[in-house]
């Protein structure tokens, strides 16, 4: 084979701007909820960006519970 060390170089121009926007559009979409929240609110950014992380953080969590605990009972239910 004979490719090129150019053609990953290539191939990374064209799908790195298309991976940002696929795994960043949902930050910039919470990112401009928060503003417009902390703005019309009067709250602080710095207090609405720690109640955004913490929700984030609670959201990944639950979702990560729920996928071991659906594993788990896919699991039992082989084993039963």
């Amino acid at each position: 084979m004979s490719d090129k060390p150019v053609a990953g170089l290539v191939a990374a121009m064209v799908v790195g701007p298309l991976m940002a926007i696929c795994c960043l559009g949902p930050i910039l979409y919470a990112s401009f909820a928060a503003g417009l929240f902390s703005w019309f609110s009067g709250i602080p950014p710095l207090r609405i960006a720690l109640v955004m992380g913490i929700v984030a953080a609670a959201a990944f969590f639950l979702i990560r519970w729920r996928k071991r605990l659906r594993a788990d009972t896919n699991t039992m239910r082989e084993l039963s």
